[in-house]
């Protein structure tokens, strides 16, 4: 059975299970209009055009992922910024930023293509979509922010995303890098000269609640780990050592499955951006117990969050990023509970000049010197 959009507009039913099937079609042509114009409108107001192609979904993380945080204050500095995931459902504007679902974009893809913009892609499976704009004019950066490699060996990746990543990095006009091992790893896939751009964190010092979220736990040291928990980098043998060890308290905020809570550790489950902030503000320590090859080339988002918490870090040595920076103790998984002590007890904290430094808004001037 044959409906037409002509159908659909004149609300149209069909027998035979048709209905079903019309307000699918009625559901998918409202999101194609939706999108492009909201990509029309959004072009209107004169930015840049500039597109994110990303892994990660708008929401995931409480939406701290790096594309989310770079894209927020590319849109604050004027372009017209429109983020893209597999991961979106719905087309809506969220700080300042368009995130479209995939039908909406292929609705607004001829509005975009005659325009001149920028567009980044954090994943070799975007190439051939990225094809169309580099033959359209657009500017394509390659931001590599993992090790993809080492995550696949690890079976946390696909090894068939990466078969267009050789294409992806001598296509780019530039590859940006979130860790000086991925500058390496650029170079040795074809990069001319790879930028290195570390990730970020907020502006400046989070504000401190009158009182600690009513689920977080406040005996002794309040360590607090947030972030996400499925990754087989994440090493569930520290968190079992802390809870083990009296005087600390950890509280964990993120996704979780099947995990047990104890008096001095417990799992509050994922929140938004800002709530998951408010456990860092009012903790003593943020952690990191993070294993494995592929963190020599992770330079943890959470680290900036807790020191813009007023937070020493502590991690594993295997987080190579880490290794020297300010206000970081780096211990292996049986000194961990020993380093929380110690840096709970460091008097030196991150200055609002140090976070601002190191900020979410620094590296995105930093992005936009490469961008159209």
């Amino acid at each position: 059975m044959r409906i037409t959009v002509r159908d659909v507009r004149s609300g149209f039913e069909a027998r035979s299970g048709g209905a079903r099937q019309l307000v699918q079609i009625h559901g998918r042509e409202q999101r194609m209009l939706y999108g492009l114009k909201s990509v029309e409108k959004l072009l209107a107001n004169g930015g840049k055009p500039l597109l994110m192609l990303s892994g990660c979904g708008w929401n995931c993380s409480g939406s701290g992922q790096r594309p989310v945080g770079l894209m927020r204050e590319l849109a604050l500095l004027g372009y017209a910024a429109i983020y893209h995931s597999t991961l979106e459902r719905e087309t809506r504007l969220v700080d300042n930023v368009l995130v479209i679902d995939r039908v909406g974009l292929d609705a607004a893809m001829p509005v975009l293509l005659k325009e001149r913009g920028s567009v980044i892609s954090t994943l070799p499976t975007w190439m051939p979509l990225v094809r169309s704009f580099i033959s359209a004019g657009w500017r394509f950066v390659y931001d590599l922010i993992d090790d993809w490699d080492e995550f696949a060996a690890a079976g946390d990746l696909n090894k068939s995303a990466l078969q267009n990543e050789r294409e992806m990095i001598t296509s780019a006009d530039v590859v940006t890098c979130s860790a000086p091992r991925l500058v390496c790893r650029a170079s040795a896939l074809g990069a001319k000269e790879p930028r290195l751009i570390l990730n970020g964190g907020p502006a400046g010092p989070l504000p401190v609640p009158e009182d600690p979220p009513a689920d977080m736990l406040t005996e002794g040291v309040r360590a607090v780990y947030s972030g996400y928990l499925f990754g087989s980098w994440f090493d569930w043998n520290i968190l079992n050592h802390l809870r083990d060890t009296p005087g600390i308290s950890t509280t964990v905020v993120g996704k979780y499955e099947n995990v047990q809570q104890a008096p001095s550790l417990r799992f509050v489950n994922e929140k938004p951006y800002t709530e998951a902030m408010r456990y860092v503000a009012c903790g003593h320590v943020g952690i990191i117990p993070f294993r494995g090859k592929l963190c020599y080339s992770v330079d943890p988002i959470k680290a900036y969050d807790y020191w813009a918490g007023g937070l020493w870090c502590v991690s594993t040595p295997d987080v190579e990023p880490l290794a020297g920076r300010p206000y970081v103790i780096l211990a292996r998984r049986e000194e961990f509970p020993e380093a929380v002590l110690a840096a709970a007890g460091k008097k030196d904290r991150p200055t609002a000049k140090f976070i601002a430094a190191n900020s979410w808004k620094a590296r995105a001037k930093k992005l936009a010197r490469e961008l159209c």
